[in-house]
């Protein structure tokens, strides 16, 4: 299980064993993803993507037990990124 704060205090994400994801603004659940594996790391980031029209939300990134990472944000938003062969072990965002 986790549970991690923006750095504001605006957000947080909770995460369990099974694979939900849970974005909370407050008490005020925003987005919910269901992954087929357990997350055991959140990272948020002020990534800027080129191209991207419109508010994107809130981006952070997620990863966990399958090797995948990956880019979601508070507006039901969720891509794979990368995956590497085997538990990922720390995530970081510079």
């Amino acid at each position: 299980m986790m549970i991690k704060f923006n750095p504001s205090g605006s957000r947080m994400i909770t995460s369990d064993l099974t694979g939900t994801i849970g974005v909370w603004r407050g008490i005020n659940l925003l987005a919910v993803y269901q992954k087929e594996w357990a997350i055991t790391h959140c990272v948020f980031s002020d990534i800027q993507l080129e191209g991207a029209k419109g508010n994107l939300g809130n981006l952070f990134l997620f990863a966990g037990r399958s090797g995948t990472v990956c880019l979601a944000n508070d507006m039901n938003m969720c891509s794979d990124v990368c995956r590497v062969g085997g538990t990922i072990k720390a995530l970081m965002f510079y």
